[in-house]
């Protein structure tokens, strides 16, 4: 992701905060006189705080401090994942789809066909499955 934040939305964001910056003191000075001063430079800080960080993490990407530790992410975390994933050999299909107590295909809400094993379904074809799904009612309740 090397794709830089458009040079128009940047300027705009700077532009606008250094407006809003400006006028700030103009917005607090009946209810803060003299404060108005110290509260703007805090306001200011926040504000330009913002825009800079949102700079530095627009590509996160890279091997500088701030950058995330993909390294980090792909020895500690992703492969003692796949490792587990890949750990046990992959479930053989008769086991559980053609099991024959797997009855209850597409019948979820009673208008389907109860009672139908895999092979039935195999047996009759993709065009019975999509009629008996095209009468069941998919929608949570």
């Amino acid at each position: 992701m090397t794709t830089p934040m458009p040079f128009s939305y940047s300027v705009h964001i700077w532009s606008v905060t250094t407006l809003y910056v400006a006028l700030l003191p103009f917005q607090l000075w009946d209810s803060l006189k003299y404060l108005a001063i110290p509260a703007t430079g805090i306001a200011a800080f926040i504000f330009y705080g913002f825009i800079v960080a949102g700079e530095e993490i627009e590509n996160p990407f890279g091997y500088a401090r701030n950058h995330l530790n993909l390294d980090h992410f792909t020895e500690h975390i992703i492969k003692p994942e796949l490792n587990a994933l890949t750990a046990l050999p992959m479930p053989d299909i008769g086991v559980w789809a053609f099991d024959p107590e797997n009855t209850h295909v597409f019948c979820g809400d009673g208008r389907g066909e109860p009672n139908v094993t895999p092979e039935s379904w195999m047996e009759r074809g993709e065009n019975a499955m999509r009629e008996v799904l095209a009468r069941v009612d998919h929608r949570k309740r």
